[in-house]
């Protein structure tokens, strides 16, 4: 059975589980695994890897995105999760809050240390409140099959982070276990069960199957 992981994204229950971010950063050419590394490693909370997967969903295709959109899409992406009644963050987070405060400001403060960390990286500059990603990774994001393994990483943070905050225990990212079969034909995740397996990775269309 496929599972929705994110939107667009969907890959076998069983192997999705035994997939391990490692698995999938191996596959990823230099310099777009460094830049995986830096989303993925040292978080304490979800703000930095959720700004990533919000930016590289609505980046234009020089690989930038006007701040204030991206500061309400991370604004908008935790009050949704929130209204399911999905895990966003640990309880002291300010984030936990989110459906009482709509404010521009509160916005702005949610939004200040993932932006910094992102500014202050070396993978992005601001300028002009347009906020860019360095062209040098969107080539390496580009090629071939290097986006879909990046999301599949991403997705894969994202996992096991609300896995770990999560009190039940559920899993849950953008609630993984679609409730309805999917209509559409399901694009499959590169997912090898170690590191040293190496696989094709099929995408799906509707008519055709690409190995890539």
């Amino acid at each position: 059975r496929f599972i929705g992981i994110g939107d667009d994204y969907y890959d076998l229950a069983d192997r999705w589980q035994t997939t391990s971010c490692e698995a999938l950063l191996i596959r990823l050419p230099q310099p777009c695994r460094e830049f995986a590394l830096y989303l993925t490693n040292n978080n304490n909370c979800s703000y930095k890897i959720v700004l990533a997967l919000i930016f590289l969903k609505h980046m234009s295709g020089n690989g930038s995105l006007n701040v204030k959109i991206l500061t309400d899409l991370f604004y908008e992406y935790y009050l949704m999760r929130k209204l399911r009644g999905s895990e966003i963050e640990s309880p002291e987070m300010l984030v936990n809050n989110i459906e009482q405060n709509a404010s521009q400001a509160y916005r702005n403060q949610i939004i200040k240390n993932p932006l910094l960390s992102f500014t202050n990286s070396g993978f992005y500059s601001i300028t002009e409140n347009i906020l860019f990603l360095n062209s040098n990774i969107i080539q390496s994001i580009e090629a071939h099959h290097n986006r879909t393994i990046l999301m599949s990483v991403i997705y894969k943070s994202l996992d096991g982070y609300f896995n770990k905050i999560s009190i039940n225990g559920v899993r849950s990212v953008d609630d993984m276990i679609n409730q309805n079969d999917h209509e559409q034909t399901p694009k499959k995740i590169s997912s090898e069960n170690d590191v040293l397996k190496q696989e094709s990775i099929t995408i799906k269309s509707k008519r055709n199957k690409i190995l890539l």
